[in-house]
């Protein structure tokens, strides 16, 4: 069990895991595996006449991670997050459909994102920070027990 943080720096979650602070029996939040990268891979995105959004450089797949009941499967949601490079900024996508490496393109629920180049490891300090953003943002973050970061 953890004990509550005595410092401001220990408010600030240094890693994927440590975003969520509350209900972590149902949730989690982690790097997507290499076997949900191929589970979400397509051999081609369909066009559907969409233009690309922007593109993402030092992406990460990430999972936030759901489990209803001991007993069920877990729920996975991925999301894309990384540098938009249009607008030089940290950025989280809506839940991933589909990804086509050799094209280079993500399918979301809103959009297509084209891919830069890969992100090594784990996400740096200032997307952990965005994500805890972007939850907050879509009206999750509180009951997650997340830090809330404005910008």
């Amino acid at each position: 069990m953890r004990s509550e943080p005595r410092t401001i720096e220990e408010h600030i979650p240094k890693t994927l895991d440590e975003v969520i602070r509350l209900r972590r029996e149902s949730f989690s939040l982690r790097l997507s595996s290499p076997d949900e990268l191929v589970a979400l891979s397509a051999e081609t995105l369909e066009d559907r006449d969409i233009a690309i959004q922007a593109t993402i450089d030092n992406w990460h797949l990430i999972c936030l991670t759901y489990t209803k009941a001991a007993n069920m499967a877990p729920q996975l949601t991925h999301f894309l997050l990384g540098v938009n490079r249009e607008a030089d900024c940290a950025w989280m996508t809506s839940a991933v459909n589909a990804i086509d490496l050799e094209k280079g393109v993500v399918r979301t629920n809103n959009s297509l994102y084209g891919l830069g180049p890969k992100g090594e490891g784990h996400p740096d300090l200032n997307l952990i920070l965005h994500v805890c953003h972007t939850l907050h943002k879509w009206g999750i973050g509180k009951q997650l027990g997340v830090l809330e970061v404005v910008y």
